[in-house]
C-alpha cells in the first residue's frame, strides 16, 4: 500500500468511494474547487488530500485533512473513507498514521475528527488508535440534524521536544532566582 497527495484524476475514485460511506457525498466539483482554494491557500486546510494505492494501483481510501481553523496547532481529519472491498486491511491505519506523521511538519501538537453518530466502526478505529472521545454536540448539515462525537489525539513529546521544554523551564527558572538577588 502506498500512500500519496491526492490528484485530479483521483476524484472520479475518491467520489465513488465517498458515496458508499457519506449520506451527503461530495460532488466532484466541491473535491475539484477544494483542490483549488488549497492551491490559492484559501480554505481550511494547509494540506492536500491524500489516497490510499492499493496493490493493483486503483485508489482503495482516501482522506482530507489540514490545519483547524479555529485551533492553532491542531491538525483536522475532515473525511476518511476506504474502499468496501478493502475495509480491515490496514489501509485506514495507514492514513491515520501518515497523518499523525505529519503533525511535526505542521507543527501541530493535536489531532481531531468529528464521527457521525452512526458511524461506530469510525469510532472504534480513532479509538484504536489512540484518540479520545472529547464529547458529543449536536450538528446541522443541510435539513439534516444528528448527533456527532468529537475525537482528538495529542500527539506525544518526543525526547528532542521534552529537552526543548525542559530547557526553557530551567531557563525560566534560573531567570526568576537571578530576579531575587
Amino acid at each position: 500500500m502506498k500512500i500519496r497527495k491526492m490528484t485530479v484524476k483521483d476524484v472520479p475514485a475518491v467520489i465513488a468511494i465517498d458515496k458508499t460511506h457519506f449520506k451527503s457525498p461530495m460532488s466532484e466539483s466541491e473535491l475539484i474547487q477544494g483542490f483549488k482554494d488549497r492551491s490559492n491557500g484559501a480554505g481550511n486546510a494547509a494540506a492536500s488530500p491524500i489516497v490510499s494505492i492499493g496493490d493493483q494501483g486503483g485508489v482503495v481510501g482516501y482522506a482530507l485533512f489540514g490545519k483547524h481553523v479555529d485551533t492553532k496547532g491542531t491538525l483536522a481529519i475532515f473525511r476518511i473513507a476506504v474502499a468496501k472491498d478493502c475495509e480491515r486491511q490496514g489501509v485506514a491505519t495507514g492514513m491515520i498514521d501518515h497523518i499523525k506523521s505529519k503533525t511535526k511538519v505542521m507543527k501541530c501538537r493535536s489531532v481531531v475528527s468529528k464521527v457521525h453518530q452512526e458511524r461506530i466502526p469510525a469510532m472504534n478505529l480513532f479509538a484504536k488508535h489512540g484518540f479520545t472521545c472529547t464529547g458529543t454536540r449536536d450538528f446541522t448539515q443541510g435539513e439534516e440534524s444528528f448527533e456527532v462525537y468529537d475525537f482528538c489525539y495529542s500527539v506525544p513529546l518526543d525526547d528532542l521536544s521534552a529537552r526543548h521544554i525542559a530547557k526553557i523551564a530551567k531557563s525560566c527558572r534560573e531567570e526568576r532566582v537571578n530576579r531575587k538577588e
